[in-house]
């Protein structure tokens, strides 16, 4: 199931107009932005192999090599931030959970 999918299924509004939190599929949809998250990562580290051996064995020195190792030194930079961002969202989603168990603990 898409992410987003996972998203419109974890809120819905009855027909009094009653928010309903469903906390299974919060928990769903953090797996899945992590899962997301890693894949996205090493499809980066994926990339950074193959740059590296283009620029050991193609390039050897010159205004190309310089900028093909700025560039990979960015792609380096960005590499790590899909996962990082990817479980920090999980942690809000379901930090947003747990919040909302405790805020309606005195009604059940």
């Amino acid at each position: 199931m898409s992410v987003s999918g996972i998203y419109n299924s974890c809120v819905y509004k009855n027909m009094m107009n009653n928010l309903k939190v469903k906390d299974n599929e919060y928990q769903t949809l953090a797996e899945e932005l992590i899962k997301h998250g890693q894949a996205t990562q090493e499809t980066f580290e994926t990339f950074l192999i193959a740059m590296r051996g283009v620029r050991q064995a193609g390039i050897e020195d010159g205004a190309l090599a310089e900028r093909m190792d700025v560039f990979i030194n960015h792609v380096e930079m960005c590499a790590e931030k899909p996962g990082m961002y990817a479980e920090a969202l999980a942690a809000k989603l379901l930090s947003y959970t747990a919040s909302i168990d405790g805020a309606d603990r005195s009604l059940y």
